[in-house]
């Protein structure tokens, strides 16, 4: 999936210029039999970033400088 496609799927078009660099990670991490939800811009542990749903998974990236942050929440757990 290419951060277009991502970008056009979770719906916060608006909301989203700021968050390239996490688009771009994030659509790396998408399986491309996975359905994309809603996204959101938001605050997990301190830093700030993109979080988005899927039918499996929940998933949140920040990218600040040099550092990449990405965390998976798993529904089935």
């Amino acid at each position: 999936m290419t951060p277009e496609e991502l970008k056009s799927k979770i719906g916060m078009h608006g909301s989203l210029a700021l968050l390239g660099s996490e688009l771009k990670e994030m659509a790396k991490m998408i399986y491309a039999d996975e359905t994309v939800g809603r996204g959101a811009f938001c605050n997990f542990n301190g830093k700030a970033g993109l979080m988005v749903a899927t039918d499996r998974r929940a998933i949140f990236v920040s990218k600040f400088l040099f550092s990449l942050s990405t965390e998976e929440f798993n529904y089935e757990k």
